[in-house]
């Protein structure tokens, strides 16, 4: 899961509004027309199953042909990585700069070098989606969440391994790849592997004492949720000898 939208980025009593329109929405519904959507049995076939893969699919981006996309319906943002746009030979003056906080599942934040709009290609239809930039090696080539499916008006089965959406032409189905799912396992285990390596480097008891790491300042930042206030901490952390 990764949140980040610009509800997200203003303050408590707007996000607390926000989620009161949800309620008040859920009181007074609003309807619109969209053609029914369902999965089969004929779906499933091909697949290796039972299987635990998530939705892994291919799509036509701008003007590259970009593979090991996550359909991710946990994520309120879409991403794509710089790698990926380099491999696209797409110039990094179309991307507008600005720095964004981004939340994983753990409450990791992550930074983005800003936001780019890119078409993206499928089912008949061409429709731009923003994106987040992020500069971190990443076993995907890019995300798409909630908002180009929501978009779309798309249903995700990943237990079908397609999502499905209403195009010109009819429900269009968009199928998954369960060998580009289960290879990037493999694409997931070498960066761990990578990680660990580095972190073992850094804390090396080989080092001498006065090379190794050492505890710094750090600055603590609390927002009391009833009073809107910041409050601001300073301490150091206890070295463990």
């Amino acid at each position: 899961m990764i949140m980040s939208n610009p509800i997200h980025r203003d303050s408590i009593s707007t996000i607390t509004e926000h989620e009161y329109a949800a309620v008040e929405h859920d009181r007074n519904p609003t309807r619109e027309e969209i053609p029914t959507i369902i999965f089969t049995d004929q779906d499933t076939a091909g697949l290796d199953t039972p299987h635990v893969d998530p939705l892994v699919v291919s799509l036509h981006i701008s003007d590259s042909s970009v593979a090991r996309i996550l359909i991710d319906t946990g994520s309120t943002v879409n991403l794509i990585y710089k790698e990926t746009l380099n491999r696209m030979e797409i110039s990094r003056d179309q991307i507008k700069r600005s720095l964004y906080s981004l939340t994983g599942f753990t409450s990791e934040h992550v930074s983005s070098e800003g936001t780019i709009r890119l078409p993206i290609h499928v089912g008949g239809t061409t429709k731009a989606a923003e994106f987040f930039v992020i500069d971190k090696p990443a076993i995907y080539n890019a995300i798409l969440g909630t908002p180009w499916l929501h978009e779309m008006k798309a249903v995700v089965s990943t237990f079908h391994q397609c999502v499905k959406f209403p195009a010109q032409s009819g429900i269009y189905t968009l199928r998954g790849n369960q060998g580009a799912a289960r290879s990037c396992f493999l694409y997931e285990r070498r960066l761990r592997l990578a990680a660990t390596c580095t972190a073992n480097e850094e804390m090396d008891p080989r080092l001498p004492y006065h090379q190794r790491p050492k505890p710094a300042l750090v600055d603590e930042v609390n927002i009391d949720e009833s009073s809107g206030k910041v409050r601001w901490h300073r301490w150091r952390p206890r070295r463990k000898d």
